[in-house]
């Protein structure tokens, strides 16, 4: 069988607690024995937002914790309403794998704001310039490459069309990144999934260390979405800070094909290989 999907669905559907096998585009980039955190969020963020809840509305905000690495083994998803509201409602996801001594442990949460909707279209204020589309002649010519360190696994089942050199000192590096997969087989990944699963590379994005020497691991995934994302493309304009004592910082704004939708920011644990 071939892989086009990040996972299986071990279960049953809409069960209180999803099960998942992860396939070879889970895998992150530092080591094949672990997931990549943005299929991680991305199925924490899905549980979340399928919840029934009050508010008739979107996910607005929504903050993830890489509590520990995630092995690449199946995972166990649950979620649940935190405090519900008519306009506001906070929601929480987490994800199990069992422990050394076979005990399930809490290997990522989340938390996010659904809030309710309305019409206010003519209060609209977006301070920021939308990134032009991926056209034909990218597609053939994608421009720069991926470092190959990186390009594998999960960030390696990604299709790229980079504006600038990753890596380049000097200004936030800007690139489109589709997904050539569902994130869950059998079922069509929706566009919030598909922008929390690539956002979480925000980090390799706007990285300015080599990543033959350096690693760059975020412990930490926050959106926050002005707009409601569409398509397929998901647009990023990045940038890491590195501090001196081993701690860094990526912050990022989020494009679909229309414009800008939101703003994203990262920790980083930065060491030497």
């Amino acid at each position: 069988m071939t892989d086009d999907c990040v996972y299986r669905r071990t279960s049953d559907e809409g069960a209180d607690l999803e099960l998942f096998e992860p396939t070879r585009f889970a895998i992150g980039p530092w080591d094949d024995r672990l997931q990549h955190g943005g299929p991680v969020a991305a199925l924490l963020a899905r549980a979340m937002d399928r919840l029934d809840t009050p508010t008739d509305g979107r996910l607005a905000r929504l903050a993830i914790e890489i509590m520990r690495p995630v092995a690449m083994a199946p995972v166990s998803v649950r979620a649940r309403v935190v405090r519900p509201g008519r306009k506001v409602t906070l929601v929480e996801a987490e994800m199990l794998q069992p422990g050394p001594d076979g005990q399930d442990l809490v290997v990522a949460m989340a938390r996010a704001w659904r809030i309710a909707t309305s019409d206010t279209a003519g209060a609209r204020h977006v301070p920021v310039e939308p990134m032009s589309p991926v056209d034909a002649e990218e597609l053939r010519d994608p421009g720069a490459a991926v470092p190959a360190v990186l390009n594998r696994g999960f960030v390696g089942g990604l299709e790229w069309v980079v504006r600038s050199e990753i890596g380049r000192p000097g200004a936030p590096t800007a690139a489109w990144a589709r997904p050539r997969f569902d994130l869950v087989a059998g079922d069509p990944t929706t566009a919030l999934e598909r922008f929390v699963m690539v956002a979480d590379s925000a980090n390799g994005v706007g990285m300015r260390v080599d990543p033959a020497h350096w690693t760059f691991i975020n412990t930490d995934l926050t959106i926050h979405l002005h707009t409601a994302p569409h398509g397929e493309w998901v647009g990023l304009v990045a940038e890491s800070t590195i501090g001196a004592d081993g701690v860094g910082t990526s912050a990022a704004m989020l494009h679909d094909e229309h414009g800008p939708v939101g703003r994203l920011a990262q920790v980083l644990l930065v060491e030497a290989r």
